[in-house]
């Protein structure tokens, strides 16, 4: 997460994480994901695959807006 934060991409991992990185960092940054990215993540990491790694910036995004909403910072204990 602290790579795709600061735009860069993760150190070792294979060609099909390093992927998933790129268009989890598209989703964030948001608008479509071009043609040409899609149709590669597709075929590289299947529908399923690329559909998982939407879902999974979709939740992250979302629990981070939720968090942020309710100024929770990190590492705050629960009561």
């Amino acid at each position: 997460m602290a790579a795709l934060s600061a735009d860069t991409r993760p150190a070792g991992l294979s060609e099909d994480e390093l992927l998933a990185a790129d268009v989890a960092a598209a989703r964030i940054r948001g608008g479509a994901l071009p043609g040409p990215p899609y149709d590669t993540a597709v075929a590289r990491l299947g529908r399923p695959g690329f559909d998982a790694v939407v879902f999974i910036v979709i939740h992250y995004v979302a629990l981070g807006t939720l968090l942020n909403a309710y100024d929770v910072p990190a590492g705050r204990a629960v009561d």
